[in-house]
């Protein structure tokens, strides 16, 4: 396996860990949902966050929001400087939307 997909699974771990905790106030990776295939931009999270407190790493190097990608939802970004492909590993980390009672 070449590193960029043994790089991929270690994120995959540590999100689906870090997913696993319950937080309330704190900042969590949340798991972004949509193809890395140099086309698409549109990428959902399996978990609601909330607006204004994200922060997205592409390969290490952070992007800023409004000006590198846009928060659309409270379960979506949409890149605005680059397209991820394949060999890309996006962190994204926001505070966990609390569930309602």
């Amino acid at each position: 396996a070449d590193f960029g997909s043994v790089l991929n699974q270690k994120f995959d771990a540590i999100e689906k860990r870090l997913s696993a905790m319950d937080a309330t106030d704190e900042r969590v990776v949340i798991a972004l949902t949509g193809d890395k295939n140099g086309k698409n931009v549109v990428f959902g999270t399996k978990t609601s966050y909330v607006i204004g407190s994200s922060q997205l790493f592409i390969d290490g190097k952070r992007c800023f929001s409004g000006s590198d990608y846009l928060e659309t939802s409270d379960s979506g970004i949409v890149m605005l400087t680059h397209i991820p492909d394949e060999n890309d590993v996006l962190v994204f980390i926001a505070v966990k939307k609390p569930l309602k009672d």
